[in-house]
């Protein structure tokens, strides 16, 4: 007679416990940031900076100065700027890979990492008019987050 009843509560106290149980949550977490592009910087003067559009999942954008992995500045962009820094970033992206000949053919001293939406380029220290080029548009960047 005890077992049963020992067995009776264990049963209840299982359904009991499996009725209060926490529901699968969603994780669609709206704080969750994907990059559109980032510029990393590999020169000396500026090594470890880093400047990234970012998107959330619910649509909103933010551009990111980061030194050392840590930020310097975070500002909320609206969609029509965003969209208008990548679409300048894009052209130059295509410009720089496919219509600019590359000056170096071997191995190069690196001194800008460019990555688009998971594809990357390389701009080299003696890649004059890309460089300037890049510089341009980062100097535009920071006129505008500053």
């Amino acid at each position: 007679m005890k077992f049963k009843l020992s067995f009776v509560l264990c049963i209840i106290c299982s359904l009991h416990a499996s009725l209060y149980a926490q529901e699968k949550s969603n994780n669609s977490d709206l704080r969750v940031k994907r990059s559109i592009f980032y510029i990393k910087v590999m020169s000396d003067k500026e090594k470890g900076t880093n400047y990234k559009l970012l998107t959330t999942v619910g649509g909103q954008f933010n551009f990111e100065i980061t030194k050392n992995n840590k930020v310097i500045s975070s500002h909320k962009v609206a969609n029509v700027d965003a969209i208008a820094m990548d679409e300048l970033f894009v052209d130059n992206f295509i410009s720089f890979k496919y219509l600019m000949k590359n000056k170096v053919k071997s191995k190069c001293s690196e001194k800008y990492y460019l990555n688009l939406r998971g594809e990357d380029q390389v701009i080299c220290q003696k890649e004059d008019i890309k460089i300037k080029k890049l510089e341009q548009f980062i100097n535009e960047l920071k006129s505008k987050f500053s």
